[in-house]
């Protein structure tokens, strides 16, 4: 008895340590064209050395995308774009990175709420959005050349 029990346990801690391998988060550090995050879930951009995140956050005069240092569990918002115009009511379902060049939170119907990068002059075809390992927010051209950054914008 005393040896299946071994082998048992054995077996456990071996399935137990694959089965983490593959339950490690599932957060990406880029979104591609017209690729959406549902921050509605709780989803968000993650750097791939999981120090930052790009989520949506609220207070009390609306919602607004912000992105997070993460140490020991714990997160605090070290950049924001505000957004006061976005009614506290309507709650931010998806994170897009639209095909025109916009970074863009819409709610549950499809309704535009926040446009991250509003400011940037000039909008590229099939950008992308990524957070890097040092939490800057970059949209980058084909071309890997960067169009905006969140660095540049001081909140």
């Amino acid at each position: 008895m005393g040896r299946s029990s071994s082998y048992l346990a054995i077996f456990y801690y071996i399935f137990a340590y694959y089965l983490s391998l593959f339950c490690v988060s599932q957060a990406k550090d880029t979104l591609g064209v017209d690729e959406s995050i549902a921050v509605y879930k709780g989803d968000y951009l993650e750097s791939a050395n999981q120090r930052f995140r790009i989520t949506t956050n609220y207070s009390l005069a609306g919602w607004y995308v912000t992105i997070q240092y993460v140490s020991m569990g714990q997160s605090i918002d070290v950049w924001a774009h505000d957004n006061y115009l976005t009614p506290a009511s309507l709650q931010p379902a998806y994170l897009t990175m639209n095909a025109d060049g916009r970074l863009v939170v819409y709610d549950s119907s499809q309704h535009r709420l926040i446009v991250v990068n509003s400011q940037q002059p000039v909008m590229i075809n099939s950008t992308t959005a990524t957070i890097l390992d040092n939490g800057n927010l970059v949209l980058r051209a084909p071309g890997g050349n960067t169009v905006w950054q969140s660095f540049e914008i001081g909140r």
